[in-house]
């Protein structure tokens, strides 16, 4: 599998930027906030590439 293309260095740099003076506790937070989002992205994600397989005649036993 090639690199993924979003760097766990590029996700912290991403996560203090939303609160530059915030503690530990605020990046904690807003931490969690982005891994939900990206929570949502993954799925978004997945969906789009099984609608692609059912879409090309893909059985569910195949899918899952």
């Amino acid at each position: 599998m090639q690199q993924f293309p979003v760097s766990l260095d590029t996700l912290i740099a991403f996560v203090r930027a939303i609160h530059p003076e915030g503690d530990p506790l605020d990046h904690l937070a807003d931490a969690v906030r982005v891994s939900l989002r990206l929570d949502e992205q993954a799925d978004s994600l997945i969906g789009h590439f099984v609608d692609q397989a059912r879409h090309s005649g893909a059985s569910w036993s195949q899918i899952g």
